[in-house]
């Protein structure tokens, strides 16, 4: 809440200068404030992408160097509060105290008045400081004040503390957990609410990102099959959470008191984060065609979660900060090279991918720059990931629907196939049919009325020209199956297709050959009585199909039948291997290649239009 608990005094001066009442105020900050705060959450979305979050609350005059900041480096982490009074080699902080990473003490002594008028407290501008306290006359003092403003943590997202009375000079005592490289700024009253008020909408902001993502995940979750669009929306979710919790001051709501939890939760979201990203990195550019490649991925994301429970114990952080810095270039060595050889096939998706990487590598470049201590952190590239995490999210989205768009035209045109594939096949065995009963009614006419010797001799010489024609033409439609050119010799001159055909389908269809799970085209071509290559130019040049799609349509149709049955009780696997796949994986992805949706999909999906029917 945007509320102060101290009288209004902003909201109870007119432009003029004159008082309002009190309960007038009190009336004009109420009604001001509820119109801010329903124009904030109406521009949550726009804010979340592009607030500028570096710079808020920030005061040009304040970043100057003032004169009276000074820093000491206490390597050996020796001084205390009365041996730091007789050091001299103090060094004037400047507009930043950068010293990089450092496990030295760092003192900071304010000398004479503070530079800024009404300036009576001082701020370390950077959270999750590991330790800062001050050394006063009551004694030591760590960080922390209180500020008159609700639902606000008892310590303010960065140390500080509120200056005693008096020209100083006052000591302070900083030992951070990570880089030093934040600027030491002096506040008075005013300056600090309006820092506050800044921060609360920029938690406002990400926690309503991290709430919008995680009802689109559920929305996902609950009433869409695509496995990618689930990936995308958890991964979506997890960034997002993890903004909130490190960048919107989550973990001063969620564990205020307990510093060793929040370094634990800020280190676990961020890399929770980083593993359902490279799952959905994975699924997107459909690495599993690679299966050596695949293993290494999957091998990575491991470590990644590894590395995330890794954060719960202090014990371990080195191997943490090992994957957490060696993760990106990883990535980049492995789905690079993929994403390539996507985008020499064409694939769009894998566009929206490079850009996004591009977007996510920039921010990880200049973040890893800033705890090196070579950018100051209050520049705009130490907030990158802020800014880089919206737009990385915008071109994966982009390639999420780009790769699901692609999924259904080929799941289109492979059912197209599969439609013709039958027709022609369909069409073979009524025409086997029909030659059969013509054979079969000429040989009872025969019977019936029998004719001259000379008679015979005439009919055999037509029936022969009529065969040598018919000859012809199945030799003409073998022709027409070679290269380019015609430099190729078909080489199913002289084989009845049409018998061939109706036979592959009776091999389908009645003897189920498609059920032998490590069925090979040899064996097929001896069952129709072809040689192997006959057999696979009719299926790549007649029927325009391959030999395991050939087989994966029949397996498929068998299972979609044996799923959309109530009396069948079989689990998904069971059915999987019963029409002749080796393992649930493959079953799952062949499934829903031609159908898209999973088999447990399409059992349920049969089951609710089973429903449907009796309710109607």
């Amino acid at each position: 809440m945007l509320l102060f608990s101290e009288p209004q005094k902003a909201c109870t001066t007119s432009r003029s200068g004159r008082k309002h009442t009190p309960g007038r105020g009190a009336r004009c900050c109420h009604s001001q404030l509820q119109r801010r705060r329903w124009f904030v959450l109406r521009l949550l979305p726009l804010l979340f992408a592009i607030f500028p979050l570096s710079n808020c609350g920030q005061y040009p005059e304040q970043r100057a160097e003032s004169p009276g900041l000074y820093f000491l480096v206490d390597e050996t982490r020796s001084l205390d509060c009365d041996s730091v009074l007789s050091e001299s080699d103090w060094q004037p902080v400047g507009a930043v105290l950068n010293q990089g990473f450092t496990d030295s003490a760092i003192w900071i002594k304010v000398q004479g008045e503070p530079g800024l008028p009404g300036a009576r407290f001082i701020m370390f501008r950077q959270a999750m400081i590991g330790e800062a306290m001050q050394c006063g006359p009551a004694g030591i003092r760590k960080a922390g004040v209180t500020v008159p403003v609700h639902k606000w943590p008892l310590n303010v997202r960065y140390p500080t503390f509120r200056l005693p009375p008096g020209e100083g000079p006052f000591y302070f005592r900083v030992v951070s957990r990570k880089v030093v490289n934040f600027p030491v700024e002096l506040y008075g009253m005013p300056e600090l609410l309006n820092h506050i008020q800044v921060r609360q909408i920029i938690q406002f902001t990400l926690l309503a990102g991290a709430g919008i993502t995680a009802l689109f995940f559920a929305a996902i979750y609950l009433y869409s099959f695509r496995t990618l669009y689930l990936l995308f929306s958890l991964a979506l979710f997890c960034v997002t959470g993890s903004l909130f919790i490190t960048y919107g001051d989550g973990y001063l709501y969620l564990w205020p008191g307990s510093p060793a939890v929040q370094n634990a939760m800020f280190k676990f979201t961020s890399m929770v984060a980083a593993m359902f990203s490279s799952l959905f990195v994975r699924s997107l550019l459909q690495t599993w065609q690679w299966k050596w490649l695949d293993r290494i991925i999957l091998a990575a994301i491991g470590f990644q979660a590894l590395a995330a429970f890794s954060s719960l114990w202090p014990s371990l952080d080195p191997f943490f900060f090992v994957v957490l810095v060696s993760g990106p270039f990883v990535g980049v060595l492995i789905t690079v090279p993929v994403a390539f050889i996507r985008l020499k096939e064409g694939d769009v998706p894998a566009r929206f991918y490079f850009l996004g990487w591009i977007a996510l590598l920039a921010a990880f470049f200049f973040n890893i720059l800033v705890f090196r201590g070579v950018l100051d952190y209050e520049a705009w590239m130490a907030h990158a990931p802020i800014f880089a995490a919206p737009i990385t999210f915008l071109f994966l989205g982009l390639g999420s629907y780009s790769r699901m768009q692609s999924e259904k035209r080929k799941r289109y045109l492979l059912q197209e196939k599969n439609r013709l594939l039958m027709e022609q096949l369909e069409g073979a065995r009524s025409a086997v049919l029909h030659r059969k009963e013509g054979d079969r009614s000429s040989q009872i006419v025969s019977s019936a009325y029998p004719v001259s010797s000379k008679t015979k001799t005439k009919t055999r010489t037509k029936a022969e020209t009529s065969s040598g024609s018919n000859s012809s033409s199945d030799s003409n439609s073998s022709n027409s199956t070679e290269g380019p050119g015609g430099s190729g010799r078909s080489q199913l001159a002289g084989v009845d297709l049409e018998a061939k055909k109706a036979l592959l389908l009776k091999s389908m269809k009645e003897d189920k050959l498609y059920e032998v799970e490590d069925l090979r085209l040899e064996a097929l071509a001896r069952h129709v009585d072809l040689r192997p290559h006959q057999l696979s130019e009719l299926l790549n040049q007649i029927l325009n199909t391959s030999f395991s799609d050939f087989l994966r349509k029949f397996r498929i149709d068998a299972a979609m039948a044996k799923l959309a049955d109530p009396s069948c009780p079989d689990s998904i696997l069971d059915i999987g291997l019963a029409v002749g796949f080796g393992s649930k994986t493959a079953f799952n992805r062949s499934f829903a290649s031609i159908t898209g949706m999973t088999p447990g999909q399409f059992r349920s999906q049969a089951k609710r239009d089973r429903l449907a029917e009796r309710a109607s």
